[in-house]
């Protein structure tokens, strides 16, 4: 069972991860964006785009898989109660999957309907597409790509009693494999490897080891904050190194523990649902729905509108984020007031 400080522990860090998913979307440093002559310089905005959205927040999606998972396989003593939480996750999962894939459809018809903006578009226009394309477009490659996320999760919960059973009969050894596939970059057809791995370990940890999330660490993690950050600026400054690779990997895990352990040294005697801030907290999945492709036209906006300089590609990474989110919080702030119900459907409940 799970205490009420460790639930709230995974609801900060679930935000937390958020907030990491943000900013690996702010990352402008792309030649198309921002011109060549900025492109090649590799100054301080390079380093420092690098160093979070390539590095830092590199342990967000395993955190989501891998608290998705031990949350879904939690008490799960059996196949058949399996089946319960798979219904469950067709409102909380595959509702808002499609209802935020047509939503990414409609915004870019509309916006590609607008002369001004149409301009800003370099790819296909949704009103030329046919028939299957849009089809494919919401089920399977939608426009918000962070859908990516939502989408190998519902599969992976609908293949949730394969993974019971391998789980039941080899106990830690599945986890161990494929942890050694992920760290050897193997690839998956439809599955990313990401996924996979750490979906794994969640639903191993959940089934084996239940208990062990309850557990608290002492001040002297703080440690695991120093060598991740020093493994982190080691990776940054040889970004080009591909031996290196499973270097990346290794930051990786080691982030995972950090983020957890360093929760407990600061703020284990604290109770963070008294603070005001925390009902914000709540709105992290919508912030993750929202985010995108809203954050990608401010992007190109900001750029678009401010000097071609390192300078203003530096703003643009490090305000895009704080816009974004403040503005997700708003429009969910609203929606979840005055139209609650509605909200509750684009958010799975949440």
């Amino acid at each position: 069972m799970i205490s009420q400080y460790v639930s709230t522990k995974i609801k900060v860090i679930s935000a937390f991860a958020m907030g990491l998913v943000v900013l690996v979307h702010s990352y402008n440093y792309d030649e198309k964006l921002i011109g060549s002559s900025i492109f090649n310089t590799r100054g301080f905005t390079f380093f420092l785009e690098n160093f979070i959205s390539n590095g830092f927040a590199g342990v967000a999606v395993p955190i989501f898989f891998a608290v998705s998972s031990y949350l879904f396989f939690l008490n799960t003593n059996s196949v058949k109660a399996a089946f319960p939480k798979m219904q469950k996750r067709l409102r909380t999962l595959v509702l808002p999957y499609l209802l935020w894939s047509i939503w990414g459809l409609l915004l870019y018809f509309l916006l590609q309907s607008i002369p001004f903006s149409k301009t800003f578009f370099t790819k296909d226009l949704v009103a030329e597409y046919s028939f299957y394309k849009t089809i494919r477009t919401i089920f399977i490659d939608p426009i918000p790509y962070q859908l990516w996320f939502l989408k190998e999760l519902i599969v992976l919960m609908f293949l949730s009693p394969v993974l019971y059973y391998l789980i039941k009969f080899s106990k830690y050894a599945l986890a161990i494999i494929t942890m050694i596939l992920w760290c050897i970059d193997f690839q998956m057809p439809y599955l990313s490897m990401d996924s996979i791995n750490f979906f794994t370990l969640g639903a191993t940890v959940a089934m084996l080891r239940p208990s062990v999330i309850n557990l608290t660490f002492s001040r002297k993690y703080w440690v695991m904050g120093i060598v991740w950050i020093a493994i982190l600026l080691f990776i940054t400054i040889n970004i080009d190194q591909k031996q290196f690779d499973l270097l990346r990997k290794i930051s990786v895990l080691v982030g995972l523990v950090t983020v957890w352990t360093i929760y407990d040294v600061f703020l284990i005697n604290k109770d963070l649902t008294q603070s005001r801030f925390y009902s914000l907290f709540s709105y992290s999945f919508f912030v993750y729905v929202f985010h995108e492709p809203i954050l990608i036209i401010i992007k190109k906006g900001m750029i678009y509108m401010l000097p071609k300089t390192e300078l203003s590609v530096l703003l643009t990474y490090l305000l895009s984020p704080v816009i974004i989110i403040s503005l997700s919080l708003i429009v969910g702030g609203i929606l979840n007031r005055w139209f609650n119900k509605f909200y509750n459907v684009l958010t799975g409940g949440r």
